[in-house]
Formats: structure tokens, C-alpha cells, sequence
């Protein structure tokens, strides 16, 4: 009986530290929003730039399950409303290293306004992050993602990243 119970103690914690482990889940799973980019200048300084309200509209969706999901929203000019400029169709996502992850999404551009669908494909690519803060998501090499920023273009920046924060429900 003594034998049965301590039996029974070990295998409940051995259970309950199998659990623990398979709980934890990756730093990148979340709802990211995108608010900001940093610039970083020839002279070696960052400059941060909040995003213009309609691409903050945007979200990078990071599922437990492997799943990637993207939306990323464009005002082309003054005189046209926002709308999602890209969408995925399909994604998914490897932790490839600490903080290096393989993305790949099938996905399509399209202009809500006139429900047309501008070009389809496919990217699979590498993206790097850090994670500054518990809720703040860096992203390098943002452009594979779709934003390119025109102050990217100035000639005093060298690269940017861009900031997305934990879009709480």
C-alpha cells in the first residue's frame, strides 16, 4: 500500500512537471499591432517614428498552434481610404533559434474598395526579433512583411525594425 501511494505522489509530480513544460509557449505567440519604426541613422543614432493611424490598423497573429496570420493596411494617398493592402491566405511559423524564426505565408494583395485582388504568392524568409519588453515585439527586416516606410529611403538611414505592441483584446 505505502509502495502503491508513493508510486502514485511520484508519477502526479512527474506529470505535473511534464505539463509545466508543455504550457510554456514561445515569446513571439500573440496578437502584434504595428505603432512605430526605428531608424538607424549613418551616424549611428535610432530614430523612432510612430506609423501613420491606418497602418497601425494592421496585425501579425502568432498561433500556438504554428499558425501565421498578417494584415497589413495602406492610405496610398490623401484622397483614398485605408484598407488592407495585404493579407495572408495561409501561414505558419518555426522557432528556428532564440530569436530567429522561418515564416512562410501564401498571400495576396488586394484593394477592399473595388474587391479586387491584385497579385497572389508565396515567401517563405527568415525573421528576426527581440523582445525589449514583456508586450513590445521588434521585427528586422520588416520589408518582407510588406511596410516599407518611405523615411527607410532617406539617405541618412542605414536600417530600420519595426515596433509592434501586444494587441490585448
Amino acid at each position: 500500500m505505502k509502495n502503491t501511494l508513493l508510486m502514485l505522489i511520484i508519477a502526479g509530480f512527474l506529470y505535473s512537471c511534464s505539463s509545466d513544460d508543455e504550457s510554456k509557449s514561445d515569446q513571439l505567440i500573440g496578437y502584434w499591432k504595428p505603432v512605430q519604426v526605428g531608424l538607424v541613422l549613418t551616424d549611428g543614432t535610432t530614430r523612432v517614428e510612430t506609423l501613420p493611424e491606418c497602418e497601425q490598423e494592421g496585425s501579425m497573429r502568432i498561433r500556438n498552434n504554428g499558425q501565421f496570420g498578417l494584415s497589413i493596411y495602406a492610405q496610398i494617398s490623401a484622397d483614398v481610404n485605408c484598407h488592407r493592402h495585404i493579407a495572408t491566405l495561409d501561414g505558419s511559423w518555426n522557432k528556428v533559434s532564440e530569436n530567429n524564426y522561418s515564416i512562410y505565408f501564401w498571400f495576396y494583395y488586394d484593394d477592399e474598395d473595388y474587391n479586387t485582388v491584385w497579385e497572389e504568392g508565396e515567401i517563405n524568409f527568415s525573421m528576426d526579433v527581440s523582445f525589449p519588453e514583456k508586450d513590445i515585439l521588434h521585427v528586422y527586416d520588416q520589408e518582407l512583411l510588406g511596410y516599407y516606410p518611405e523615411a527607410v529611403l532617406a539617405d541618412d538611414v542605414v536600417s530600420f525594425y519595426m515596433i509592434y505592441h501586444d494587441k490585448k483584446w
